[in-house]
């Protein structure tokens, strides 16, 4: 009797055990983070990436993903919702408008970064201003010689970057318009050889990322361009921008508060750019 009655007890304490376990809830599985799709332009590319390295520790349940294709695809990849933000180097155009409107995708536009180019003469050339249809004149080839411009009697040395280079096509939005570069320029195969060149070339004239022109200027000028009233300009300077798809999430929100600070300002330096919180 008393074994059997241990027995039972042990069945009871066992059974017990067996519903306490089965009343137990299921452990919840972890949230999966936040992931935010930035793609687009290859020129704010690198900045992106610094940008998501510095802000994603800030926000342990987030995660950044940033790829290039052009500011084409970013706004492909944006209208198909595969993005939360589309990197352009330029302006929505119309067409794109129309597209999102049809899909009824509503996106922000914000201006996080900018690009600045300057033209560039060597240190020996008395001309230091001119407006801007005679430098449109000097780069298209129509325009050889410098006293057709008001300077000396020299002939005009035209140093040009490849055709395809994220700086001649800026330079071509920027500045060329609707004109076109000349084919008998002389083709640098980097900014820094622009500067060489023109340093080594008393009546040479060229193109530069201001910014990299900044630590060369004991070897060449800044041309100042006239662009109407007001004083003349040492750069043309272009909007780089993020669009977002609406609605926005807290994360997308602060990142892009995050590329209007300081520190973002900072960062687009260090890759060539003006931040926000740069002087101009």
């Amino acid at each position: 009797m008393r074994k059997a009655a241990v027995l039972s007890l042990g069945c009871l304490l066992a059974t017990a055990s067996g519903i306490a376990l089965a009343q137990s809830p299921a452990p919840t599985p972890p949230a999966r983070p936040e992931r935010i799709v930035i793609s687009g332009s290859t020129t704010l590319q690198k900045v992106a990436e610094h940008w998501a390295q510095e802000f994603a520790p800030t926000r342990p349940a987030l995660e950044i993903m940033v790829q290039g294709g052009g500011t084409d695809k970013g706004f492909e990849a944006l209208l198909a919702g595969t993005s939360q933000i589309a990197m352009a180097a330029r302006e929505m155009l119309e067409g794109e408008k129309s597209a999102f409107a049809a899909g009824h995708v509503v996106v922000e536009e914000h201006i996080v970064a900018r690009d600045a180019l300057a033209v560039l003469k060597n240190k020996t050339n008395p001309v230091g201003e001119l407006d801007l249809a005679a430098v449109r004149r000097m780069f298209d080839g129509s325009v050889t010689n410098w006293r057709e411009v008001g300077g000396p009697d020299q002939p005009v040395t035209v140093i040009l970057r490849n055709p395809t280079s994220s700086t001649a096509e800026l330079f071509r939005r920027l500045v060329m318009a609707p004109s076109t570069l000349t084919e008998k320029g002389k083709v640098a195969a980097s900014q820094q050889e622009v500067v060489d060149q023109i340093s080594n070339t008393p009546w040479a004239i060229g193109f530069a990322y201001f910014d990299r022109v900044l630590s060369h200027l004991d070897q060449v000028d800044v041309l100042r361009i006239r662009t109407g009233e007001g004083p003349a300009k040492l750069v043309f300077v272009s909007p780089l921008y993020f669009y977002a798809r609406m609605p926005l999430s807290d994360n997308v929100k602060a990142l892009i508060e995050f590329t209007k600070s300081a520190r973002a300002s900072e960062i687009a330096a260090e890759h060539g750019y003006f931040g926000l919180q740069d002087p101009m």
